[in-house]
């Protein structure tokens, strides 16, 4: 049976509704409703991840954090160009191709390039993006090298 439940997170900003994903509503569609077959209190037995999987797919993701930091790495040193490529550029999606020519980024990477924060401009953070870079690259290092053991 369909129920209604009082939620918080089924509103956003100006009361409109929020057109969320059912995974991520809580089990709840974007109407608010509460779905009987995405019911949390229902567990459904599952494949456990072996520890072989799990690492690789830590590494998977290493591996792409890592990459979105040598993004931001490269557009932190060449920030300059960056402030006339988003000067330059007409609309978000121009920006992006942009981006993307000028540092030689991935969609994804001119994107996180685009929505990075303005005080990462500063000494402090940019020292903190790179050796937050160092620590992923040393992350993963190790983690290859305990696998190829």
């Amino acid at each position: 049976r369909w129920r209604r439940e009082p939620d918080a997170n089924h509103m956003r900003r100006g009361g409109r509704r929020q057109t969320a994903p059912t995974a991520l509503s809580g089990g709840r569609g974007p109407t608010g409703w509460a779905l009987p077959w995405c019911d949390d209190s229902v567990k459904t037995p599952g494949k456990k991840q072996t520890p072989a999987s799990e690492a690789a797919q830590e590494e998977t993701n290493l591996v792409g954090r890592s990459a979105l930091l040598e993004a931001l790495c490269a557009a932190l040193d060449r920030r300059r160009e960056v402030i006339e490529v988003l000067e330059a550029a007409e609309d978000p999606d121009s920006a992006v191709r942009s981006m993307q020519s000028t540092l030689d980024l991935k969609p994804e990477e001119a994107r996180a390039v685009l929505d990075m924060q303005l005080l990462r401009l500063t000494a402090a953070q940019r020292e903190k993006t790179a050796a937050e870079l160092a620590e992923a690259h040393l992350r993963l290092h190790t983690m290859r090298q305990e696998s190829a053991e």
